[in-house]
């Protein structure tokens, strides 16, 4: 089936077979008035048709096509294999022809380039911008993404897509906490914590709970935990098979017990199994105390001790890089001691190769 779109510049071409193939927008090339492609880049056959539409329908992306050239006189077309660029730099002057450009082979506001690939908009990769990547290493091999940045992921097990911040320059990582300037509180409800909150562009946010059972459920992850000091002293902790059940099990936290020290130490051990707390939601099996609403923060509390770690609490930042040693302050106590957090990042880490 071809239509033309109301409006003298546009072609819409639809094709009949349109669960297979896509829909593809042909526009008069309007910045180069008077000229169309050059010659040496164009198919070098003529081929006459009834009228622009039959052109347009002829002009298949998958061959190659970009653009078509197209004589009112002699109803004839050209086929072109780059559609024009903005400076009109690949075209030359030819009065009474017309050029038009394919402008819709890219899906999710990716835009064609000159020679006909797409350009896809973070966290998009494929051909046509169709796919959207799983996670950050997804992206890394799949579509060679290498800068730092905001991408729109979609694990296998989400309902939508989602931002979220990746490291691309090394071990792609895609971070579920940051905390940073201690600008936004941590105590917060269920609801929160589960949605998530904050902005992934800013220096403080949690992911949220839904979305990252979405992403640990649908592979293998590392989830790494680092914090640094006022004495910008840097420290890690790595914990595998990391993974966050869904909200019916109130994102109960697994990962391998099998937990090898880091220079950071182990805090999160004694929280292997445990369910998510909130002030306003108590999962944490202590009917003597509400961990969360001790701690003022979301986290997987559990039995009477509560944690030995609590990265969502509040940030203290004290002047002498010392814990105030009260229960309501961001602690992180194996190997840190009595020092206090100043930043504080949690993030997964997928080993899979995907070109592989």
């Amino acid at each position: 089936m071809k239509t033309l779109v109301p409006g003298i510049h546009v072609l819409l071409v639809l094709p009949l077979a349109a669960a297979t193939l896509n829909v593809r927008i042909f526009q008069k090339a309007t910045q180069c008035p008077g000229m169309v492609l050059k010659t040496q880049l164009r198919v070098n056959a003529t081929y006459e048709f009834s009228g622009k539409l039959q052109c347009a329908a002829n002009c298949p992306p998958d061959a190659g096509c970009r653009s078509f050239i197209y004589d009112p006189t002699t109803k004839r077309c050209t086929m072109g294999t780059q559609a024009s660029s903005a400076n009109c730099s690949n075209m030359e002057s030819a009065a009474g022809y017309e050029h038009y450009d394919l402008t819709s082979s890219c899906q999710n506001g990716g835009t064609i380039r000159v020679d006909g690939s797409c350009s896809c908009p973070a966290g998009y990769l494929g051909r046509n911008c169709s796919t959207i990547m799983r996670d950050c290493n997804h992206g890394y091999f799949l579509a060679n993404y290498r800068k730092d940045g905001i991408y729109t992921i979609m694990p296998e097990m989400a309902s939508k897509p989602f931002d979220v911040y990746c490291r691309m320059i090394v071990n792609p990582r895609t971070y579920i906490l940051n905390r940073q300037d201690n600008t936004l509180s941590f105590a917060r409800s269920w609801n929160d914590y589960k949605n998530g909150f904050g902005d992934v562009s800013t220096p403080e946010y949690w992911l949220g709970l839904n979305n990252i059972h979405a992403i640990t459920a649908s592979n293998d992850y590392e989830m790494r935990i680092r914090i640094r000091t006022l004495q910008d002293d840097l420290k890690e902790q790595v914990y595998s098979h990391f993974a966050v059940a869904d909200e019916a099990n109130f994102y109960r936290l697994t990962f391998d017990p099998a937990v090898i020290a880091g220079p950071l130490g182990d805090s999160l051990s004694p929280s292997n199994g445990a369910h998510f707390s909130t002030p306003d939601k108590d999962n944490d099996d202590n009917s003597d105390l509400h961990c969360a609403s001790r701690h003022q923060a979301g986290w997987w509390f559990k039995g009477d001790n509560c944690t030995l770690g609590n990265p969502t609490g509040p940030f203290l930042l004290p002047a002498k890089d010392l814990r105030a040693g009260i229960p309501n302050e961001a602690f992180w106590t194996v190997s840190m001691g009595n020092t206090a957090p100043y930043k504080l990042y949690m993030y997964l880490v997928n080993h899979q190769d995907y070109t592989s």
